[in-house]
């Protein structure tokens, strides 16, 4: 059986026209963190001493101090506290404020300098990344190298001004005798995909900095077969392949429906093209069960006349007059084009579900599908023409953050924005709970004592543990692989156990350590971790690059815990008085190193974005710096037993 492509080709003038670059600006609202002192603005009543000498004496009574005279009677001051609405509350009980509030920052929405998007390229432009809201989303993230997205199409320009350096070449199972997109259908898809952007030329792409391999399946018609579909699928399956963009269809074919089983169960998300007959006779792989299927609107938000629909299609995305990249193997002096189909919705969705996976990599298949289908805009024949509706990245991306756990000795769990599925609480126990692990979903987690026991609690599996085992030194950390499917377990010697398809890649175990394993951190991919030790060494194992350690420096605390970023590629030690230490793409967004704290901090955890991060006491005290919002915690509670841990759910 044959495959056909989901685009057509527009023809006519391609020419570029560069214009003027215009940033927009959009209030934020994000609170202004500092490591112990929160700046607020205070608004003193009339008739108050408004000089600043003045109102700085006034408050020299809370350690705080004026940092300038915004306007008449209105000054910014630094007030320490345990976070901003404290400080302003600080504020505010003075009898001669009128008002007082948190500094508010405010910065520029992310946006592109690249002329396709900006302006014209052949007579059109990118108008789908604003449609569905990707400047709102690029905020968060523009994804990252760690989640690698196979395109199966007819080759791909690697070469390409736009896609130099964001694409490699992976086999070739067309009946071409190269990997060259002789027909320019791949490439074009790429650019949409993936296409590197704010870089001054061509166009954008959703998924800025996801990595893309080139599984070429289709020769330089633009045909293909059930064999040639199939051996890429396998391949992207057993290659790391995270995503796989199928812009291309045909008739059912067991071939085909073998190998797509065979992918899903090893993790790889399908998104897969509708087709443009304009009809509702299913296509495929879009219509196999796991699949998701992408059809195409306009920019007025209706299906495109010729766009298949029906239930079995699950979303919609713009497929209309798309300007992406174009081989420059067959057009060196204009390598962009401006093409229509099924198939160039298709990457947009990818791409979207490439920045879910950077901001939250434990999301399995159907929760990247239900994330981005429940929040898709509603269009008209939702429900009918297409599952769900048109594809709202920005929704999707603000629909990430939730809050957090707190995990106690006992097995007490404390649950503050997120959802509680069952505890150890008033359990005896053998030994006490030293770690925590989610296990992707919203309310599936583990439990993890010291003894190697493990508790499961709503969708997370039981996939044994080290309970009964003699241990040479007590275990002290946990994690989840990606999928949720397994975990690791780390002793205090840095001995590693495994679980479920959590693979071994290597251990400190019978390695003479200068100070003891305190904390574990998984890869993106789950094919390497990192382990962290007390005096801030960090030993990296599998695909787990080193970007730098404590060890050897001299630390005012114990490191306690450490997070890994959400792409993977740095992390943050946190040390007993709150203290934090940033390695690699690990932004510092504020400590507690300089508080007096009541208690110890014992974890941490980053949000979604790595934008920010929440730390946690033993009290059940917790400080958010960043992005990180603060929900809750137990501090002031009278716990029965200490809080261990936190965790961020997805």
């Amino acid at each position: 059986m044959g495959f056909r492509l989901m685009g057509f080709r527009l023809m006519g003038f391609r020419g570029l026209i560069s214009i003027v670059i215009v940033i927009g600006v959009t209030a934020l609202g994000t609170p202004a963190y500092a490591q112990d002192h929160y700046d607020v603005v205070v608004k003193l009543r009339n008739g108050t001493v408004s000089a600043a000498s003045e109102v700085s004496a006034a408050s020299e009574g809370t350690g705080g101090k004026v940092i300038k005279r915004v306007t008449e009677g209105t000054f910014q001051l630094s007030l320490p506290a345990k976070n901003a609405k404290a400080a302003a509350a600080i504020a505010g009980a003075r009898s001669d404020v009128q008002w007082a509030e948190p500094l508010v920052k405010y910065k520029a929405s992310r946006t592109a300098n690249d002329p396709c998007y900006t302006g014209l390229c052949n007579g059109q432009t990118q108008w789908g990344p604003v449609k569905i809201g990707a400047p709102s989303a690029w905020d968060a993230t523009v994804g990252n190298t760690g989640i690698r997205i196979g395109v199966l199409d007819s080759g791909i320009d690697v070469t390409h001004p736009d896609l130099v350096g964001h694409v490699v070449n992976g086999p070739n199972y067309s009946s071409d005798a190269d990997l060259i997109d002789h027909y320019g259908h791949g490439t074009h898809v790429a650019g949409i995909l993936g296409a590197t952007t704010d870089n001054g030329i061509g166009g954008v792409g959703i998924a800025w900095s996801a990595s893309m391999t080139s599984i070429k399946v289709l020769d330089s018609t633009g045909g293909g077969t059930s064999v040639t579909i199939a051996q890429g699928l396998h391949w992207a399956a057993d290659n790391g392949m995270r995503i796989a963009n199928l812009s291309l269809g045909g008739e059912s074919s067991q071939t085909v429906a073998e190998a797509v089983s065979y992918a899903q169960a090893r993790g790889l998300l399908i998104v897969a093209a509708a087709d443009n007959g304009g009809n509702s006779i299913p296509v495929y792989p879009a219509a196999y069960a796991g699949v998701l299927s992408v059809g195409a609107s306009t920019t007025n938000d209706t299906l495109a006349s010729f766009s298949n629909r029906g239930n079995w299609v699950d979303i919609l995305a713009p497929g209309v007059n798309v300007v992406s990249t174009w081989p420059t193997n067959l057009d060196p002096s204009n390598p962009y084009s401006v093409e229509t189909g099924t198939s160039m919705a298709t990457p947009m969705v990818a791409g979207a579900a490439a920045l879910l996976l950077s901001v939250r990599p434990y999301l399995s298949n159907t929760g990247i599908t239900e994330r981005l289908l429940n929040t898709a805009k509603q269009v008209s024949g939702s429900g009918t023409l297409v599952a769900s509706g048109r594809l709202d990245l920005a929704a999707a991306l603000a629909s990430v953050e939730t809050g957090y756990r707190l995990a106690a000795s006992d097995g007490g769990i404390f649950a503050f924005g997120a959802s509680f599925s069952g505890s150890t609480g008033g359990q005896k126990l053998n030994k006490p709970i030293v770690a925590m692990a989610s296990d992707g979903r919203p309310d599936g987690y583990w439990l993890v004592a010291s003894d190697g026991g493990v508790f499961n609690y709503g969708n997370a599996g039981f996939y044994g543990s080290a309970g009964a085992t003699r241990l040479n030194q007590p275990i002290v950390g946990a994690s989840s692989t990606r999928g949720g499917a397994g975990y690791w377990l780390a002793a205090r010697d840095g001995g590693i156990f495994t679980y479920g398809d959590a693979a071994f890649f290597g251990s400190a175990g019978g390695t003479k350590l200068n100070q003891p394993i305190v904390a574990m951190m998984p890869t993106v991919t789950g094919d390497g971790y990192w382990l962290v030790a007390s005096d801030g060494g960090v030993f990296s194992y599998g695909d787990a690059r080193f970007f730098g350690s404590a060890g050897g420096e001299h630390l005012n605390s114990p490191i306690v815990g450490a997070a890994r970023t959400p792409g993977g590629s740095g992390y943050w030690l946190i040390g007993a008085d709150g203290g934090i230490f940033s390695y690699g793409d690990a932004a510092f967004y504020g400590s507690a190193g300089s508080l007096k704290l009541a208690q110890p901090v014992v974890a941490m955890t980053p949000t979604a974005t790595g934008n920010g991060y929440w730390l946690t006491a033993t009290d059940g005290g917790v400080f958010s710096y960043g992005d990180a919002v603060y929900r809750g915690s137990t501090g002031g509670q009278k716990l029965n037993r200490p809080i261990v841990t936190i965790a961020s759910t997805p």
